[in-house]
């Protein structure tokens, strides 16, 4: 076998091994769907949409008129100097009912103020499906690579530990050396610390998967099968800063804050400075008013103008309030820009670098597989010692191993870049 057949060989199994796992795509589609749905992330942003649009209808009922009915009643005493003292029952009843005209659009801010809000709070939604769907898949990534490579080590170490056992033998019926058993068991301890270590990162996987997916199983899926996944990366860095500028999540969210604190403003000033005319209906019913034997009747229909305004310049002062809070949301937006352009030019450098890094574990893990067939024949023909062809398997599954971390980082780098340009969601996974 050619170094070169041996590279095309190990890259297409490693590949391989990566894109077929225990379960079907469907099942992994069925994991990511209950996820973001059943998720407390997503049930608390579901709670907070119903509460935003709630409070849209909070602002909209000023529109429309307040009724109000108070009844009294009991004795009043009169004790009149001069004149006669007297207790009476006496009652009454007062109906009213206040219809606002015009506010000068302080109504119709604070309605769309409260219309931002739901704006805003859809974003966050959209914001926590694609942040749970991105760590639901690295959750998988992360279990199913770990359960890899702590394969790769334990085979790794009962082959070492084979031909320890086999040394050990020709040094006891006198024809091996004592130095090559002892440079095997080295070897084989070092294969055992690396087990250890494997075995650490699979339980952490599996720790992380459990809080991601709220679920004791932590079973590996036998396909994380997302064939189409290259047709939504952006092909360039420009390209893909471009379209994490009109859509990254946490972009969108901050801009919905940068809008409402600006309606605020508009708020704030027409609340504070302009007036209320409203329509006023009143009918009040007296029974022995002031202590006489007689009842009495009252309608109104009126137009009240109501206009408040406080010494203290409080409507200035809110005001002022309201804008500087806005430049600071605003200063804020700007910075999470910044951010998001950075992290996007970020996760395409990575994505270049793993892809690279990934090539290059590919290529040592043929050429180390091509040194093992020829250390193999040598050791047969005496012109290799023992420790050469354990240090050449050992090598061999240790770049396996990192070959298949490798295309992980791949899978995984991919994701966030899809996660900066806002395409992360389950369309991923019904291609």
């Amino acid at each position: 076998m050619t170094i070169k057949k041996a590279v095309v060989s190990v890259a297409i199994s490693l590949v391989m091994t990566l894109s077929s796992m225990p379960i079907s795509a469907n099942e992994l589609s069925e994991r990511l769907t209950d996820l973001l749905e059943s998720h407390d992330l997503i049930q608390a942003a579901k709670q907070n949409i119903k509460s935003s649009e709630y409070q849209v209808g909070v602002e909209r009922s000023g529109w429309f008129p307040e009724l109000n009915v108070k009844l009294q009643g009991g004795l009043e005493d009169y004790q009149r100097n001069p004149g006669v003292d007297q207790t009476s029952d006496t009652y009454s009843a007062t109906v009213s009912a206040k219809q606002l005209l015009w506010d000068f659009g302080a109504l119709n801010a604070a309605i769309d103020k409260t219309q931002y809000g739901v704006s805003k709070a859809s974003a966050e939604l959209d914001k926590q499906r694609q942040y749970l769907m991105l760590a639901g898949l690295e959750s998988e990534i992360d279990l199913y690579t770990a359960t890899l490579r702590i394969n790769f080590a334990k085979k790794s170490e009962q082959n070492i530990k084979n031909q320890t056992q086999l040394e050990s033998a020709r040094v006891d019926a006198g024809q091996g050396y004592a130095t090559d058993l002892l440079q095997a068991k080295s070897q084989l301890a070092s294969a055992e610390a690396k087990s250890i270590e494997a075995q650490g990162e699979l339980i952490q996987a599996k720790n992380r998967y459990r809080a991601i997916f709220n679920s004791q199983k932590t079973t590996p899926v036998k396909r994380l099968d997302l064939p189409n996944i290259d047709a939504f990366i952006p092909l360039t860095l420009e390209n893909s800063i471009s379209q994490a500028l009109d859509s990254q999540p946490d972009l969108v969210v901050s801009k919905a804050n940068h809008d409402i604190a600006k309606a605020d403003i508009i708020k704030v000033k027409k609340t504070e400075w302009m007036p209320k005319i409203n329509l006023v209906l009143l009918y009040s019913y007296d029974d022995n008013p002031d202590g006489r034997d007689l009842n009495r009747e009252q309608k109104n229909v009126g137009v009240d103008f109501n206009w408040n305004f406080n010494t203290g310049l409080k409507a200035s002062k809110s005001v002022s309030a309201a804008s500087h809070y806005a430049n600071s949301v605003g200063d804020e937006y700007k910075n999470i820009k910044r951010q998001v352009i950075e992290n996007t030019s970020n996760a395409w450098n990575q994505l270049q670098i793993a892809k690279r890094r990934a090539q290059s574990l590919s290529v040592q893990a043929s050429i180390t597989e091509e040194f093992l067939i020829l250390a193999r024949k040598e050791r047969e023909l005496g012109r290799r010692s023992l420790l050469d062809v354990l240090v050449a398997e050992t090598s061999l599954l240790n770049a396996k191993s990192d070959t298949i971390a490798a295309e992980s980082e791949i899978m995984k780098a991919k994701l966030n870049l899809l996660l900066q340009v806002a395409k992360l969601d389950l369309s991923l996974l019904n291609q």
